[in-house]
Protein backbone atom coordinates (compact mmCIF):
# COMPACT_ATOMS: atom_id res chain seq x y z
CA UNK A 1 0.00 0.00 0.00
CA UNK A 2 1.48 3.29 -1.10
CA UNK A 3 1.46 6.43 1.02
CA UNK A 4 -1.07 9.14 0.37
CA UNK A 5 -0.38 11.70 -2.37
CA UNK A 6 -2.05 14.47 -0.39
CA UNK A 7 -0.70 17.95 -0.98
CA UNK A 8 -0.67 18.73 2.75
CA UNK A 9 -1.33 22.43 2.29
CA UNK A 10 -1.81 22.91 6.04
CA UNK A 11 1.36 21.02 6.83
CA UNK A 12 3.28 22.97 4.20
CA UNK A 13 2.10 26.36 5.44
CA UNK A 14 2.75 25.68 9.11
CA UNK A 15 6.08 24.01 8.46
CA UNK A 16 7.26 26.75 6.11
CA UNK A 17 6.29 29.47 8.56
CA UNK A 18 8.15 27.67 11.31
CA UNK A 19 11.22 27.25 9.15
CA UNK A 20 11.34 30.92 8.28
CA UNK A 21 10.67 32.04 11.83
CA UNK A 22 13.58 29.96 13.08
CA UNK A 23 16.02 31.80 10.82
CA UNK A 24 17.66 34.97 12.04
CA UNK A 25 16.44 38.18 10.46
CA UNK A 26 17.99 39.32 7.22
CA UNK A 27 19.30 35.96 6.05
CA UNK A 28 16.07 34.25 5.03
CA UNK A 29 16.82 34.90 1.35
CA UNK A 30 19.95 32.78 1.64
CA UNK A 31 17.73 29.80 2.33
CA UNK A 32 15.70 30.09 -0.84
CA UNK A 33 16.58 27.52 -3.53
CA UNK A 34 17.42 28.43 -7.11
CA UNK A 35 14.30 30.45 -7.80
CA UNK A 36 14.38 31.32 -11.48
CA UNK A 37 16.46 31.94 -14.57
CA UNK A 38 18.50 35.00 -15.54
CA UNK A 39 18.57 35.62 -19.29
CA UNK A 40 22.04 37.02 -19.98
CA UNK A 41 20.96 38.21 -23.43
CA UNK A 42 18.06 40.41 -22.34
CA UNK A 43 19.28 40.88 -18.75
CA UNK A 44 15.88 39.87 -17.44
CA UNK A 45 14.65 37.26 -15.00
CA UNK A 46 11.96 34.67 -15.56
CA UNK A 47 10.36 31.73 -13.83
CA UNK A 48 11.62 28.22 -14.40
CA UNK A 49 8.43 27.43 -16.30
CA UNK A 50 8.90 30.42 -18.62
CA UNK A 51 12.50 29.42 -19.26
CA UNK A 52 11.39 25.91 -20.15
CA UNK A 53 8.71 27.24 -22.50
CA UNK A 54 11.27 29.50 -24.20
CA UNK A 55 13.76 26.61 -24.30
CA UNK A 56 16.42 28.49 -22.36
CA UNK A 57 16.76 25.36 -20.24
CA UNK A 58 15.98 21.75 -21.06
CA UNK A 59 12.83 20.14 -19.68
CA UNK A 60 14.63 17.72 -17.36
CA UNK A 61 16.76 20.45 -15.78
CA UNK A 62 13.66 22.60 -15.35
CA UNK A 63 11.81 19.78 -13.60
CA UNK A 64 14.76 19.10 -11.29
CA UNK A 65 14.93 22.79 -10.33
CA UNK A 66 11.22 22.79 -9.53
CA UNK A 67 11.56 19.56 -7.55
CA UNK A 68 14.26 21.19 -5.45
CA UNK A 69 11.92 24.11 -4.76
CA UNK A 70 9.06 21.80 -3.76
CA UNK A 71 11.32 19.66 -1.57
CA UNK A 72 12.71 22.67 0.28
CA UNK A 73 9.53 24.53 1.10
CA UNK A 74 7.46 25.38 -1.96
CA UNK A 75 7.42 26.67 -5.52
CA UNK A 76 8.92 30.17 -5.63
CA UNK A 77 7.01 33.17 -6.97
CA UNK A 78 9.72 35.56 -8.18
CA UNK A 79 7.43 38.58 -8.15
CA UNK A 80 6.39 38.20 -4.52
CA UNK A 81 9.47 36.41 -3.19
CA UNK A 82 7.11 33.86 -1.74
CA UNK A 83 6.76 30.09 -1.62
CA UNK A 84 3.56 28.21 -2.30
CA UNK A 85 2.27 24.65 -2.46
CA UNK A 86 2.30 22.71 -5.71
CA UNK A 87 -1.48 22.95 -6.09
CA UNK A 88 -1.41 26.72 -5.54
CA UNK A 89 1.51 27.05 -7.96
CA UNK A 90 -0.57 25.36 -10.66
CA UNK A 91 -3.43 27.78 -9.98
CA UNK A 92 -1.00 30.70 -10.28
CA UNK A 93 0.51 29.32 -13.50
CA UNK A 94 3.98 28.96 -12.00
CA UNK A 95 4.10 25.32 -13.03
CA UNK A 96 2.34 23.21 -15.62
CA UNK A 97 -0.33 20.79 -14.45
CA UNK A 98 1.51 17.97 -16.24
CA UNK A 99 4.32 18.36 -13.69
CA UNK A 100 2.01 18.14 -10.68
CA UNK A 101 2.44 14.44 -9.85
CA UNK A 102 6.24 14.54 -9.71
CA UNK A 103 6.26 17.82 -7.83
CA UNK A 104 3.75 16.56 -5.27
CA UNK A 105 6.13 13.68 -4.59
CA UNK A 106 8.96 16.18 -4.12
CA UNK A 107 6.76 18.33 -1.86
CA UNK A 108 6.24 15.34 0.44
CA UNK A 109 9.96 15.52 1.19
CA UNK A 110 9.05 18.73 3.04
CA UNK A 111 5.59 17.98 4.40
CA UNK A 112 6.31 14.32 5.17
CA UNK A 113 5.29 10.98 3.72
CA UNK A 114 2.46 9.33 5.60
CA UNK A 115 3.18 5.74 6.53
CA UNK A 116 0.06 3.84 5.40
CA UNK A 117 0.31 1.49 8.39
CA UNK A 118 1.28 3.68 11.34
CA UNK A 119 -0.09 6.96 9.86
CA UNK A 120 3.11 8.62 11.10
CA UNK A 121 4.66 11.29 8.86
CA UNK A 122 8.09 10.12 7.77
CA UNK A 123 11.08 12.20 6.74
CA UNK A 124 12.57 11.79 3.28
CA UNK A 125 15.29 9.40 4.38
CA UNK A 126 12.92 7.33 6.51
CA UNK A 127 10.42 7.09 3.64
CA UNK A 128 13.18 5.95 1.30
CA UNK A 129 14.27 3.27 3.75
CA UNK A 130 10.70 1.93 3.80
CA UNK A 131 10.49 2.00 0.01
CA UNK A 132 7.99 4.85 -0.27
CA UNK A 133 10.40 7.13 -2.14
CA UNK A 134 12.92 5.92 -4.77
CA UNK A 135 16.46 6.25 -3.30
CA UNK A 136 17.68 8.40 -6.19
CA UNK A 137 14.81 10.84 -5.66
CA UNK A 138 15.36 10.95 -1.91
CA UNK A 139 19.03 11.77 -2.49
CA UNK A 140 18.11 14.78 -4.66
CA UNK A 141 15.52 16.03 -2.18
CA UNK A 142 17.93 15.73 0.76
CA UNK A 143 20.67 17.53 -1.16
CA UNK A 144 18.30 20.42 -1.91
CA UNK A 145 17.27 20.65 1.74
CA UNK A 146 20.86 20.44 2.97
CA UNK A 147 21.96 23.22 0.62
CA UNK A 148 19.07 25.53 1.52
CA UNK A 149 19.43 25.58 5.28
CA UNK A 150 19.21 22.07 6.65
CA UNK A 151 17.21 18.85 6.63
CA UNK A 152 13.50 18.75 7.36
CA UNK A 153 11.75 16.84 10.11
CA UNK A 154 8.09 16.92 8.98
CA UNK A 155 6.92 16.65 12.59
CA UNK A 156 8.70 19.81 13.72
CA UNK A 157 9.21 23.33 12.33
CA UNK A 158 12.62 24.57 11.28
CA UNK A 159 15.63 22.85 9.78
CA UNK A 160 18.13 20.39 11.23
CA UNK A 161 21.89 20.21 10.87
CA UNK A 162 23.48 16.94 9.81
CA UNK A 163 24.49 16.32 13.42
CA UNK A 164 20.94 16.91 14.68
CA UNK A 165 19.48 14.65 12.00
CA UNK A 166 21.95 11.92 12.96
CA UNK A 167 21.16 12.30 16.65
CA UNK A 168 17.44 11.83 16.01
CA UNK A 169 18.11 8.89 13.65
CA UNK A 170 16.45 10.77 10.82
CA UNK A 171 19.40 9.84 8.60
CA UNK A 172 22.17 7.26 8.86
CA UNK A 173 25.91 7.89 8.84
CA UNK A 174 26.25 6.95 5.16
CA UNK A 175 23.67 9.53 4.13
CA UNK A 176 25.35 12.11 6.36
CA UNK A 177 28.72 11.50 4.71
CA UNK A 178 27.23 11.72 1.23
CA UNK A 179 25.48 15.01 1.98
CA UNK A 180 28.62 16.58 3.44
CA UNK A 181 30.73 15.40 0.50
CA UNK A 182 29.40 17.96 -1.97
CA UNK A 183 31.67 16.63 -4.73
CA UNK A 184 29.64 13.41 -4.68
CA UNK A 185 26.29 15.13 -5.09
CA UNK A 186 24.06 14.01 -7.93
CA UNK A 187 24.90 15.67 -11.27
CA UNK A 188 21.59 15.74 -13.13
CA UNK A 189 21.31 19.39 -14.14
CA UNK A 190 22.55 20.70 -17.47
CA UNK A 191 24.26 24.10 -17.28
CA UNK A 192 22.30 26.20 -19.83
CA UNK A 193 25.47 28.04 -20.83
CA UNK A 194 28.20 25.37 -20.90
CA UNK A 195 25.89 22.35 -21.43
CA UNK A 196 27.87 20.31 -18.89
CA UNK A 197 26.23 18.07 -16.29
CA UNK A 198 26.43 19.72 -12.88
CA UNK A 199 25.16 19.19 -9.34
CA UNK A 200 22.65 21.42 -7.58
CA UNK A 201 25.48 22.87 -5.49
CA UNK A 202 27.44 23.73 -8.63
CA UNK A 203 24.34 25.34 -10.11
CA UNK A 204 23.87 27.45 -6.97
CA UNK A 205 27.50 28.56 -7.19
CA UNK A 206 26.96 29.69 -10.79
CA UNK A 207 23.78 31.65 -10.04
CA UNK A 208 23.39 35.39 -10.12
CA UNK A 209 21.88 37.02 -7.05
CA UNK A 210 19.05 39.47 -7.60
CA UNK A 211 19.90 42.40 -5.31
CA UNK A 212 16.24 43.40 -5.10
CA UNK A 213 15.09 40.06 -3.68
CA UNK A 214 18.21 38.09 -2.80
CA UNK A 215 16.94 35.20 -4.92
CA UNK A 216 19.29 32.95 -6.87
CA UNK A 217 18.86 32.95 -10.64
CA UNK A 218 20.60 30.44 -12.91
CA UNK A 219 22.14 32.14 -15.97
CA UNK A 220 20.97 31.11 -19.44
CA UNK A 221 21.15 32.81 -22.82
CA UNK A 222 18.26 33.37 -25.22
CA UNK A 223 19.10 33.41 -28.90
CA UNK A 224 15.96 34.48 -30.74
CA UNK A 225 13.44 37.30 -30.81
CA UNK A 226 10.80 34.97 -29.37
CA UNK A 227 12.60 34.81 -26.06
CA UNK A 228 11.03 37.86 -24.49
CA UNK A 229 11.21 38.40 -20.73
CA UNK A 230 8.47 36.69 -18.76
CA UNK A 231 7.90 39.85 -16.72
CA UNK A 232 7.21 42.86 -18.92
CA UNK A 233 9.96 45.47 -18.88
CA UNK A 234 11.63 43.75 -15.95
CA UNK A 235 15.08 45.15 -16.63
CA UNK A 236 17.76 46.09 -14.17
CA UNK A 237 20.71 48.44 -13.91
CA UNK A 238 23.16 45.67 -13.09
CA UNK A 239 21.34 44.49 -9.97
CA UNK A 240 22.92 41.05 -10.20
CA UNK A 241 26.07 39.82 -8.58
CA UNK A 242 27.89 36.54 -8.61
Amino acid sequence: MLPSLRSSQTNLSSHLNGSLNDLSGGVVEEHFPISGIFDTTTESRMSVRSAMTRKLIDAETGLKLLEAQAASGGIVDLRKKDKMSVHKAVQNHLIDSSQMHKLLNAQKAFTGVEDPVSKVRLSTSQAAQKGYIPPENAKRYLEAQYLTGGLVNPSKPGRLTIQEALATKMIDSKTAEELQDEASHTKELVDPITKEKISYKQAMDRCKTDHNTGLLLLPAASTGADNTPSYSNYRFNSPYSK
